[in-house]
């Protein structure tokens, strides 16, 4: 996948997604998709993924290696302005992104689905 077909994949998660250039003239991806990170039982965390480029094409390419390259036991999880509604994928080759259902602290949290 080209740079561009890898905005359009990661829109899906996020429909609002846009390449931001900085005062520094650096780009940057503004995008709601965050990291459920489960590697510590006791400590849940949500990353939000803040990468870099020079160029939009290696804004895009670092966000995508960010998101799609996780380690087993953290989810990508979006949440998606037109319909409020919140949900955990991990990306698959052949697959594209592969739900993995909702998080369980949406409701309480106040978070809409």
């Amino acid at each position: 996948m080209n740079w561009e077909q890898k905005l359009n994949a990661l829109s899906a998660l996020d429909d609002n997604i846009s390449l931001k250039l900085t005062k520094s003239y650096v780009w940057t991806v503004d995008s709601q998709i965050e990291i459920l990170d489960c590697s510590n039982e006791t400590n849940v965390r949500i990353i939000k993924p803040v990468v870099k480029g020079k160029t939009p094409q290696e804004a895009v390419e670092n966000f995508w290696d960010y998101v799609t390259k996780l380690e087993f036991n953290q989810l990508v999880v979006s949440c998606l302005i037109r319909n409020r509604d919140r949900r955990m994928f991990k990306w698959g080759d052949d697959e594209g992104w592969v739900p993995f259902g909702y998080p369980e602290d949406t409701e309480k949290d106040g978070g809409a689905r």
